[in-house]
């Protein structure tokens, strides 16, 4: 039976309608015909994330030129489905009964008599004198384990399967290389010393059933195998690897593999007869061909696509070096922390909508917002274009380097730019201000909203520097001024802290268009930050709340060691003479957490005395000293666990932007944008 579904004819209705366009969409669409929604599988990320570079780098072509690639993509890409490919299912569990709930599941997935293999090894594994309170946070008994008698996985988001998903081959040597989305889902936050279970070893079943086309093949494992014909499935463990020709028994029936324990693994590899083999790789190459001929048909580039290409290109070769695994692992997320909730909110907003509950999906997760508002979000579209692959996260930390070789380049000119991106990419040299590529790697393992809200605060202000030296009497003001505002939005929304950056900044853009007399850009300035009403909307509508944003500013303890009343506390006691005052010394405890080296200390200053001193000064300098002393305050009052100072590197890279124009002498020239 060929492989042909709703999504393919969802892309081609797309690239249909994009054929009349007079951008290089036509090409894109075309290469999400042919692979198909989502794009779960590594190189199909990478395929698609190529050529969505190289059409945003190059320019369409005729008319003509782009009714011939859709005409070969329409040909070619129906001959690509219709190569009949073996497809597998498989199915995921966590085994970890907390609930009734969790044992009921396990009981309608797996068969009488593994069920109860299956559960005996667990008794033996986690015995119940030794297993962890139930009552604490952090505890796997804390909660439910599961949903569902099979875990979701977003690689069936558009691909039905009777399983959790279906795929092309299985090869797997250990469950992080399985893409085991299915355990960062947050009702698995499982953390603490006091736990008996680690998340990196979670015990878990994992079902297969194979296609006829596997019949003659071979099937080898390491782990706990229930096959047909198997007896106790700890002799199978006990003997390591083992492989077994594929039968039409085993066929005709769901296979099982488990892993229990904290020191087990587990490992399958499937090896398909010479035939099926040869299917997956044409179609593979029919796909890819298809693709790069609509490509070439559609779009044309000149030397201007350097600027664009090179700075990902060399991303993609830092990223490399740091970490090869990083841009196609999908990570088992750590417990207790941030990146996990958006992942697990992320994966349920996407199901909500899969399943047309429209109204919790915009819930997400919370009805009064503490989590940073974006990122859940994000991460839902995330799981419905690339399934379980980080392919978003990991594109947004790819376009870095770009977004500021774009800012730096309308500041100092495309060469200088260049060498602050190349600088970028090394890491140390620009640490201090907040644009070492290696952190943001760091991060965006780690599942944090940083490279993105990064990514979005560098396109607002590389658009905010364009408009202040722009021609007052631009008639596209209105849809730049949109421009601006909306990556100011999306930038607070992604880290709330960015708010009171972002208002500075949307002050002087308002001033400087009021002077202007310019109501088209006000107009487009507001739309473009019109989503910033949405929190409020979303707290009042779901909890009846007045909160404007999030009530993560509330948090107390540990996280805010020194809040404002601490500080002002500090200040009466230092007039006072009280030196030895509690307050003074939650201060003084606070200082280096926040200032952190003399480099950091030297560019709080220098926006200080941008901001205070009498001199003529450019406004435009004037205006980016306020901002980057906005984003400060949460480097005052509150302190990042995790020593990441994922609060301070904000408002150092502000700084770096007021240093970078002082050198430059950027808004000496045009007092019109000085405002």
């Amino acid at each position: 039976m060929p492989i042909y579904d709703a999504a393919a004819f969802r892309a081609a209705s797309l690239s249909l309608l994009s054929c009349a366009c007079s951008r290089p969409s036509i090409a894109l669409a075309v290469v999400l015909l042919v692979l198909r929604l989502p794009l779960a599988q590594p190189w199909e990320a990478a395929i698609a994330g190529a050529f969505a570079l190289l059409c945003a780098a190059g320019t369409a072509r005729g008319i003509r030129m782009r009714a011939a690639a859709m005409l070969v993509s329409l040909v070619f890409g129906s001959a690509a489905w219709l190569v009949e490919v073996p497809v597998v299912h498989e199915g995921f569990q966590v085994v970890a009964p907390a609930r009734e709930s969790d044992a009921a599941h396990l009981r309608e997935a797996l068969p009488p008599h593994v069920h109860d293999q299956v559960l005996a090894m667990f008794d033996r594994a986690y015995p119940q004198a030794q297993r962890c309170d139930p009552a604490a946070a952090g505890c796997w008994r804390y909660r439910a384990t599961t949903a569902a008698p099979l875990a979701w996985s977003a690689d069936a988001a558009w691909r039905a399967s009777p399983l959790s998903r279906s795929a092309t081959g299985v090869s797997f040597e250990t469950v992080g290389a399985l893409r085991p989305g299915f355990l960062n889902e947050d009702f698995l936050n499982w953390f603490g010393s006091l736990n008996d279970m680690s998340r990196d070893s979670v015990p878990l079943v994992y079902l297969l059933r194979l296609p006829y086309q596997a019949v003659g093949g071979e099937i080898c494992w390491r782990g706990a195998a229930f096959l047909p014909g198997e007896g106790d499935a700890q002799a199978a463990a006990a003997a390591g690897a083992r492989c077994r020709a594929v039968t039409s028994v085993m066929v005709e029936r769901t296979l099982v593999f488990a892993r229990i324990g904290q020191r087990q693994e587990l490992a399958v590899h499937l090896s398909m007869p010479a035939s099926g083999a040869r299917a997956g790789v044409l179609r593979m190459g029919v796909q890819f061909l298809t693709a790069a001929a609509a490509l070439l048909l559609s779009v044309r580039w000149g030397l201007s696509a350097a600027g664009l290409v090179l700075p990902v290109a060399g991303a993609v070769l830092a990223a490399l070096w740091l970490d090869p695994g990083l841009l196609t692992r999908v990570p088992i997320l750590q417990g207790g922390n941030d990146g996990l909730f958006y992942e697990g909110a992320g994966r349920q907003i996407a199901r909500d909508l899969l399943a047309g509950n429209v109204l919790e999906a915009l819930r997400g997760g919370e009805s009064v917002y503490f989590f940073q508002i974006g990122y859940r979000y994000l991460r839902a579209a995330e799981r419905l274009l690339f399934g379980e692959s980080h392919g978003l996260a990991i594109g947004i930390l790819l376009l870095l380097p770009w977004a500021v070789f774009r800012l730096a380049s309308v500041v100092v000119g495309p060469w200088v730019a260049a060498g602050i991106c190349t600088l970028m990419l090394l890491g140390a040299p620009l640490k201090a201000f907040g644009l070492d590529f290696r952190y943001y790697a760091d991060l965006t393992a780690a599942g944090w909203s940083e490279p993105a809200a990064l990514l979005a605060l560098v396109l607002a202000v590389a658009g905010y520097l364009r408009l202040l030296r722009s021609d007052p009497t631009d008639a596209k003001s209105i849809g730049s001024m949109a421009a601006v505002g909306a990556w100011l939005a999306a930038a607070a929304l992604l880290r709330s802290n960015l708010l009171l950056g972002a208002a500075v900044i949307a002050a002087q853009l308002a001033l400087v268009a009021a002077r202007r007399r310019d109501g088209r850009g006000l107009l487009g300035l507001a739309a473009g930050l019109a989503p910033l009403g949405l929190p409020l909307a979303h707290n009042l509508a779901f909890a009846g709340i007045w909160v404007p944003f999030t009530t993560a500013a509330s948090i107390a303890g540990q996280f805010r060691p020194a809040p404002p009343e601490t500080w002002i506390s500090a200040g009466l006691d230092l007039m006072r003479g009280a030196v030895d005052s509690p307050a003074i010394g939650a201060v003084a405890a606070q200082l280096p957490r926040w200032i952190g080296g003399w480099e950091q200390g030297a560019l709080l200053a220098a926006a200080l005395l941008v901001l205070v001193l009498p001199w003529r000064l450019p406004g435009t300098w004037r205006w980016l000293a306020a901002a980057a002393l906005a984003l400060h305050p949460p480097s005052m009052f509150f302190y990042d666990l995790n020593d990441l100072d994922r609060y301070g590197q904000f408002a150092w890279f502000m700084s770096f932007v007021l240093l970078l124009c002082m050198v430059a002498g950027f808004g000496r020239t045009r007092p019109g944008g000085a405002s």
